[in-house]
Order: C-alpha cells, then structure tokens, then sequence
C-alpha cells in the first residue's frame, strides 16, 4: 500500500489541507502544534475509523474538529495495482458518533464494504499501530501480548479471530473427561503409553525435521542475501575502481597540464633571454657583479682624485719676502755657496781696511817727519823742510790712501747693499737666503710628490673608467663622454641586469621545478593505460573528489566485510544442516502412520480420544514452532537492521514470546529499557520494521514515524534515514513526522531523493 494523496476536510485543528505524498521517502516537518500528529491520526482514522471509548479517548478528541465536533476527509491509495479511494464522514451526536465510510476503485468503481485496513492490510488497529505507525513518544508501544497473540492466530489458524488458546482450553477439558481417573490403567492404558512413546518420537523426529527446515530456510535466506551483498559489492567495486580510476586521469590532465606550464616556462625564459642580449652576449650575475666592482672602483678612483687635489690645493706657500730671499739662496748657490757670495765684499772690506791702515801708518809718518822737520828746523831748514816736504808728501800719499779706503768702504757698501743686506749683516743674510731657499725647496719637493700621488690617481680614474666604458659596451650601445652618465649608465645597466637574472633565475627554478614534478608524476602514472582508464571510467571526472573516493571506499569496505560475515554464516549454516540432516533417521510420517495403526485398534472413543489429543498436539506443535521460528525471524532481522544503524555496535536482539525486546551489547543481552533513549527508540523502531516485513508480506504498509529518530543522534540518525531510504527503495513507502529540519537536512547531506512537505505552510 502506497498512500499517494491526503485531502483533509475537517479535522481536529486542520481544515481543507491536502497533502501530495511520494510512494518513497516523506518528510513531513514543521513547528510544534502544526498539524504532524494530528496528519497521523488522519491516516489512522481513514484505514480503521475513530478508536472506541476508553485508554484512546483523547483521540477521539484530538481528531474531532474543535468547532463543530466533526471528523471528514479523503485518503487515495496505491495497493496491489489498484487506484482506491477512501471517503469518511464522522460527526458526534451526543454521545454517539455517526460514520460514513466509502471505499472505492477509482478505475472499475468496485465497492468495497468494512474498514481499508482490514479489506487491504488484513491485520486490526491494534496490529496496525504495533508495528507500521509508530506514534509521538511511543516508539517502544509494541502492545506485545495482542500483537503476539494475533501473530499466533494467523499463523496457526489464518485467522487472527480464532483464539488459539481457548480451542486448546476445550481440547484439554475433553481430554480431561476421556481420561480414566489418574490416567493410567483401564482398557486403553497400554494402547495410551505406547501411542504415548510412539507421539513422543514423533516429536522428537518432527522438532529435528522443523529445525532442519528451519536451518534450510535460514540457509536459503543466507544464501540469497549473500548473492544480494555479493551483487552489491560488486557495484560498489565498480563504484570505487572507477573513481580511482577518474583520479588517475585527473592526474593525466594534471600532468598534461604540467607539461603545457613546463612549455610556457620554457618560452617565456627564451623571450627573456631574447629581449636580455647585447649581440651574441648574455647578461649574467659576474657581469653584473664586474659592473659593480668597476663603477665602485671608478667611484673610489675619484674620490681619491678629489682628496689629491685638495691636497695639492692645500700646500703650503712661501711668503714673497721669504721668495725673494729664497731666490737670493739660489743665487748665492749659483756663485758657489755662501763664501763665494760675501768674498768680494770681504776682499774689497780687506782692500779697505789695508789702505785705510797703510794710508793711517804714512799719515802718521808723514806726521812724524813734519814734526821732526820742525824739530830740526832749528838746527837746519833743508833738512827741515825736507823732512817736512816728505812728511805732507806722506801724509798726501796716507791721506789719498784714506781717501781710496773710503771708496773701497763705498764700493763694499754698495757690492753689500746690492747683494741685499749691509756688509755687518751680509753673512747672516745670506745663511737666511740659504735657509728659505732650503724651505722652498721642501715645499717644492712635497709639492711634487703630491702631484705624482694625483697623476697617479687620475691615471688610476682613467683606467677604472676605461673598464667600465669597456664593460658597458660589451651589453648597452652608445658612447659616454661626461663620467656623470657613465655612472648612471652603469647603475642602470646593473639593476637592468640583475633584474633580467632574477627573472631568468626565477623562470629556472620554475623551469626546474616542473621538470621534476613531472618527472614525478609519470613515474607514478607508469604502468597505466590512459586510453583504457579513459574507456573504462564512465563518470564525470570531477565528480571524483577526496570526499566521493573516501564515501567509496567506505561503501566497498562495509559491502565486503558485510558479505564476509555472511558468507562465514552461511558456511557455518551449511556445517550445522548437515549435522541436522544425519539426526533425521525416521521420518514423523512413518511414526504417524504407525500411531494410526494403533489408534485404529481403539475404540471410537479411544479413537476420538487419541485423535482429539493429536489434534491438540499438531496445534501445540504450531504454537511452539511460531515461539520456535516466526519470533527468532522476527528478532533476527530486527538485530540486522540495527546493527546496520549502529554501525555494529549492537549486533542482535532477543525477544519473548510477548515481544519483550533486549539488545546485545558487549557480548550481553541487555534489557531494552536498560539502554539509553535514542538506542532504545532504534532499538524498537528497528524492531518494528521486521514485525511488518514478518505480518504483511509482499502487500505492505506504509512505514508511518512520527518524533521516531529525534533522540537519536546525527551520526545515528543519518544511519536510520539510510535504512528507511533503502526500505523506500524496495517499494516501501515511508512517511517521517519531525518538528525539525534536521532529518531533511541530512537526508540532502546524504544524496536520499526525499519528499519534503513543510507543515508550517
């Protein structure tokens, strides 16, 4: 049964609401008080009506609508090919209710007379509300004795009305009455014990035939669900090896890719190098390094330039007093040094000094004789004035001496001053000439040292800036005339250059680092087919994220350590059938046939008795066989399913006759009610799935949840959205009521195709 459309007329707070479902996956959410219960009751009402008075009353309330007490609506449904609507009307008169039900073929009009649920369920409201509509906060109301005892009735008797139990109660009164006081003795005791044995064999033969069927259908069961894993993980395997294969082509296109950079890199180097030469040279960093050095040394050069010049600049001058007497000292070296300069001036002082003594010595003669020519004139006056003419004779010769000392004094004088200094001092002036004559010609000495430092130097500028111009011509074009753009040249030209081998550098790292990614990379793709990866992988490669390959991997892992229980449980079915198959010595068949054998040695009584009590025996048989299988099957799959949703953290379910629920967990069956809210809730709700697959069959119900997941949490929650997923995708409907989004939310996250219908509109 696939609901397909819910048209709400009136009722409890809904009015006129017509809800679209899908015969898969619905989500139906909203706010708290937005109609999601009271759409589960709707659906409840239409398959089975208003529950009567008593522990349900306040449905009853809830689904009579709050003005007028009136409960009216549509429900159209899928089941078994067949288009059936269903139309009811339920008003409350008093303290009755009047019901109007229509249930109806849409294609051939057929009418069809009782409750949808019974006519297409077959089971009551009870059974109904067990197991597929799990209402708000009672996931773990399975109504356990009802619903086992119903699934007793249908299985013993296809009939879930037939009280199993009291046909047994009556038997047993019979059985009671045939029976002789304590039951032994009387005419049919010895047929009784050996009918007795003989039931006793039969049971024994008929409980290791019904274990042997048992184990063979376990062992079909397995072996189909095996075949479904093994197909599975095939898929799965599909799955996984064409995303790893869409990966290596990415990395094909990767590599591609590589090569195509590895090729721009290349070109752009060339036109780098291109556009970099001078003719046939090529800038490099000793280049550039020679450019620096030789523009530093032309920059030294000129700075040592500048320091001798103002040093030259800077050298001490003579005064020109001190130049005239240096030039003075050079002559006086000239005439042969200082003696030289100062012995005329001495021989015309000694000249002077000898005529001034010789003219003073015949003055003084002279004298003498006047005085001895007037001495003796008066003895005789020829001797007298002779002596007197030969004294002023000498005296005229001394005083022309005299006279000629004075011109010699003059001359000397005159030779003294000529020379630039009076005779007194002409001997100091002329060690005073030779003095700065020395000085000057210490200064001219330094001066001429300093001046070759600055040739030197300037030679040195010459050659630097030479280089430079040399270096320079060899990478830029042109003439430099003015130093000033020679330096400017060059610090252009460095930086053109270093720029140039920074980006060359660069684009050969580049160059370099690609080169070995790809080395790399076709290493690792070595051995691989392209073209056949490229037939074999039919996904779109972009498709196949980190995400995408861990969800495959994952898939394939579950697919294939699920199939490797399986199948280990399968062999493990197939060791223990055949142990089973070597305890089946006698057949319950042959043991019947001889029990009828006996019997029909009996009387009628004995005959109705014996036939009474097996009668009672093949029911007690059944029940036993329904505790002994149907309940273990139920259980079965219950643990399946949740192991599915715990991810293995519990792995098996136990149940009672009644349903009572327990769970393993770490080796030990654990009460339900024990566990926490949301593993139990799972627990049940699992519980729950295999009870419908078990009562309905291949006409099932639509799984109808309202809060079921929201104790779970997310990790849980995204595992039992799965489940029902893939029970929607096994022509399962599911129907999900939730007050949250989250369920929606993660059933995008998880890829679920889902019905969403928002209840708040």
């Amino acid at each position: 049964m696939k609901i397909i459309q819910l048209n709400i007329v009136e009722f409890g707070g809904l009015k006129n609401k017509a809800l679209e479902l899908d015969g898969g996956f619905n989500v139906l959410w909203g706010d708290n008080e937005s109609g999601k219960s009271t759409v589960m009751l709707f659906i409840r009402f239409m398959l089975y009506g208003l529950p009567k008075k008593g522990a349900k009353g306040m449905q009853r309330e809830r689904a009579l609508s709050w003005d007028n007490k009136r409960a009216e609506g549509v429900m159209t449904f899928e089941h078994d090919g067949k288009n059936i609507r269903v139309e009811r009307r339920t008003a409350a008169v008093g303290t009755r209710l009047n019901d109007s039900l229509t249930v109806t073929d849409i294609d051939t009009g057929e009418k069809f007379e009782g409750e949808a649920g019974q006519i297409f369920l077959g089971v009551p409201a009870e059974i109904f509300e067990s197991s597929c509509s799990i209402s708000q906060m009672r996931v773990a109301d399975v109504n356990g004795d009802k619903t086992a005892s119903a699934i007793e009735n249908m299985l013993v008797s296809a009939d879930e009305s037939i009280d199993v139990k009291a046909v047994l109660a009556a038997m047993d009164k019979v059985r009671r009455e045939y029976k002789l006081n304590r039951g032994e003795g009387g005419l049919i005791y010895e047929a009784e014990r050996e009918i007795s044995e003989l039931r006793a064999e039969l049971r024994a033969a008929t409980q290791k035939h019904l274990a042997y069927n048992e184990m063979s259908a376990r062992l079909s069961r397995a072996e189909d669900n095996l075949e479904k894993i093994e197909q599975s993980h095939k898929v799965t395997s599909r799955r996984l090896e064409e995303i790893r294969g869409a990966r290596i082509l990415l990395r094909f296109e990767e590599l591609d890719a590589k090569r195509q950079s590895l090729a721009d890199a290349k070109e752009r180097l060339s036109q780098l190098e291109e556009s970099g030469k001078r003719g046939d040279i090529l800038p490099n960093e000793a280049h550039a390094a020679a450019l620096k050095s030789a523009r530093l040394s032309l920059n030294e050069a000129r700075v040592k330039v500048a320091l001798r010049k103002r040093e030259c600049e800077e050298l001490p001058r003579l005064d020109g007093e001190s130049q005239k007497l240096a030039s003075v000292g050079e002559r006086i070296r000239g005439v042969g040094g200082k003696r030289a300069f100062v012995s005329e001036a001495e021989e015309l002082n000694a000249a002077a000094e000898k005529k001034k003594r010789s003219g003073v010595s015949i003055c003084v003669i002279g004298a003498i004789l006047a005085a001895i020519g007037a001495v003796l004139f008066a003895v005789t006056f020829i001797l007298t004035v002779a002596a007197c003419a030969l004294g002023a004779l000498l005296i005229a010769l001394g005083v022309s001496s005299l006279v000629k000392v004075k011109k010699l004094v003059a001359k000397r004088d005159g030779l003294s001053l000529s020379l630039g200094a009076p005779y007194a001092e002409l001997d100091a002036y002329a060690e005073k000439c030779l003095s700065a004559l020395a000085a000057s010609e210490a200064l001219e000495s330094s001066a001429m040292s300093k001046k070759a430092l600055l040739a030197a130097v300037i030679e040195e500028e010459k050659q630097s800036k030479n280089r430079l111009v040399s270096l320079l011509e060899m990478t830029l074009q042109g003439t430099f005339s003015d130093g000033c753009d020679i330096m400017k040249a060059a610090a252009e030209e460095e930086e053109r250059i270093r720029i140039f081998c920074d980006k060359r550098n660069e684009l050969d790292r580049d160059v370099y680092a690609l080169s070995q990614r790809i080395d790399e990379g076709e290493k690792a793709l070595d051995g691989y087919d392209r073209e056949a990866l490229a037939r074999s992988v039919t996904i779109d490669l972009r498709s196949a994220t980190d995400k995408a390959l861990e969800t495959a991997e994952l898939r394939e892992k579950y697919d294939r350590e699920r199939y490797g229980v399986l199948d280990k449980e399968t062999r493990n079915i197939r060791e223990a059938l055949a142990a089973l198959r070597g305890g089946l010595t006698q057949s319950p068949v042959d043991i019947a046939d001889k029990i009828s054998e006996r019997e029909a040695e009996l009387e009628k009584r004995v005959a109705y008795y014996d036939a009474l009590m097996l009668a009672k025996t093949k029911i007690e048989q059944s029940g036993d066989n329904m505790s002994g299988s149907v309940t273990p099957v139920i259980a079965n799959k219950a643990g399946e399913l949740l192991a599915a949703v715990s991810g293995g953290a519990h792995g098996a379910v136990q149940t009672t006759k009644e349903l009572g629920l327990s769970v393993e967990q770490d080796g030990f069956f654990v009460d339900a009610d024990m566990l926490s809210g949301g593993t139990r809730d799972a627990a049940y709700v699992c519980l729950r799935i295999s009870l419908m697959l078990r009562l309905f069959g291949a006409s099932l119900p639509p799984l109808i949840m309202d809060e079921a997941l929201c104790q779970l949490d997310d990790k849980r929650a995204e595992k039992m959205l799965t489940l029902l997923s893939k029970l929607s995708a096994s022509d399962i409907q599911c129907i999900l009521f939730t007050c949250h989004k989250r369920e929606l939310e993660l059933c995008q996250k998880l890829g679920i195709k889902v019905n969403g219908i928002c209840m708040n509109d």
